[in-house]
């Protein structure tokens, strides 16, 4: 969605001498996605910023997130640039391995491109916003850290 008009406000400050400049910009790029609707209003459908491209699949991070809650599973989605990092609070007994398993069925990748982890409670940045850069990190984390998943795979194949 990019909005022209002469309402857009002066742009960004970056310091206090920028607030005498003026309008520099003619048109704002908001980052969301967007839809006309037949009635001629712009409904917002996503973020740019929150879809990814993994095995020629474009992925909507908050769609696959819906999908995961309708399932009962409350996550948060994002990339770390190779696969799909997924954090997800420890709720119904599922593992990080049932989290990965839906997470990629969901998504419609093969379940090695999700990295899924459980948390005692979602990333916040102090705004109260996900902190997507938290999720990546607790993804990253190497396999069987606390031994548990460890002993769930052995579980599963014994």
């Amino acid at each position: 969605l990019i909005y022209r008009g002469a309402n857009v406000m002066l742009g960004y400050a970056q310091q206090p001498e920028d607030l005498a400049l003026g309008a520099t910009v003619e048109e704002l790029r908001t980052g969301d996605i967007a839809r006309c609707t037949s009635d001629g209003l712009y409904q917002i459908i996503g973020r740019s910023s929150r879809f990814v491209k993994l095995f020629g699949l474009r992925i909507d991070l908050d769609r696959l997130q819906s999908a995961l809650a309708a399932r009962g599973v409350t996550v948060l989605c994002t990339d770390d640039g190779d696969t799909l990092a997924v954090a997800a609070v420890d709720a119904g007994g599922a593992t990080a391995s049932d989290v990965q398993q839906l997470t990629a069925i969901a998504a419609g990748v093969p379940a090695g491109a999700v990295r899924a982890v459980l948390v005692a409670e979602l990333p916040r940045l102090v705004s109260g916003k996900p902190d997507y850069a938290a999720v990546r990190t607790l993804a990253a984390e190497p396999p069987f850290a606390d031994g548990s998943d460890l002993r769930e795979m052995f579980a599963d194949v014994l």
